[in-house]
């Protein structure tokens, strides 16, 4: 099995966390289920070989979009893996996808059930059938530079400078206060383009920060990082998106996957926590 993480060009910094690459064309994960974790994050996959299968029973379309991940999802992978995935920062999501929020979080969407099949099927025919990094950098940076720059450049603008805001005060209060806006407009702006409102994507943001902390902690030395008022709040933000508690995850331990692909992602930075 091959993973690799790939940074975007510099320019695409504040719109694609990173370039994932995976293949298993020996099948060592074929038929094993997977989990992946919440996210504050958009995922646009390339498949190129066998699907993995949704615990709903659909399989991931050649080309898709996942939007904000709130719950974790469960995958049963195919056999032959092999995908290429542009992880999404939210203004990287908003940009591409502007007012499709409701129909995109928490939700698997075909490309071309958005966007048409020509425009789906030209971006699927760009990615090589064979595992070369270089050229998958190059291919999905020209993409991506093509989209994002090509839309209205007051859209971009306002994406990021909401979503700076927000992280920079971490509070809905103090981030209208900034923006001068009344709470209730960043909250339908944030339900209108990813789904989810302004306080749940600082929980996601908190929850991934967390589950770092934990798998770099030993059992039961978990304190409540940055952004958590106390332990019960921690453990809450986890019962409600994870279903479980930190203590019993650090006793389980992450994955052998999620472990394959912490590896790769730690060197390079703004990687999210992907597998559980």
């Amino acid at each position: 099995m091959r993973y690799r993480c790939l940074s975007p060009h510099e320019s695409l910094r504040p719109f694609v966390a990173c370039y994932l690459m995976v293949e298993d064309l020996e099948g060592i994960f074929e038929r094993r289920m997977v989990r992946t974790c919440p996210e504050p994050l958009g995922v646009l996959v390339i498949n190129s070989g066998a699907p993995s299968i949704h615990e709903s029973g659909r399989p991931i379309p050649s080309v898709g979009v996942f939007g904000v991940q709130t719950t974790v999802r469960r995958w049963v992978v195919g056999g032959e893996t092999f995908f290429v995935a542009a992880m999404l920062t939210l203004p990287g999501v908003m940009s591409l996808f502007p007012h499709l929020g409701g129909a995109t979080a928490d939700a698997l969407v075909d490309l071309s059930d958005l966007w048409g099949d020509k425009q789906a099927s030209t971006l699927r025919e760009r990615i090589p059938d064979v595992w070369d990094p270089p050229t998958v950098k190059t291919v999905m940076d020209s993409w991506m530079v093509g989209k994002l720059f090509s839309a209205p450049g007051a859209r971009s603008d306002a994406s990021l400078q909401t979503y700076k805001a927000l992280m920079c005060t971490q509070r809905v209060d103090l981030t209208c206060k900034e923006l001068g806006i009344a709470p209730r407009t960043l909250q339908r702006w944030f339900n209108r383009h990813i789904g989810v409102g302004p306080k749940r994507v600082l929980g996601l943001h908190r929850l991934q920060n967390s589950i770092r902390e934990s798998r770099r902690n030993r059992p039961g030395s978990l304190r409540a990082p940055d952004g958590y008022s106390d332990q019960a709040h921690l453990i809450r933000n986890w019962r409600r998106h994870l279903g479980i508690t930190p203590g019993q995850y650090q006793k389980t331990g992450a994955s052998e996957l999620a472990n394959v692909f912490s590896a790769a992602a730690d060197k390079r930075r703004g990687a999210p926590v992907f597998y559980l």
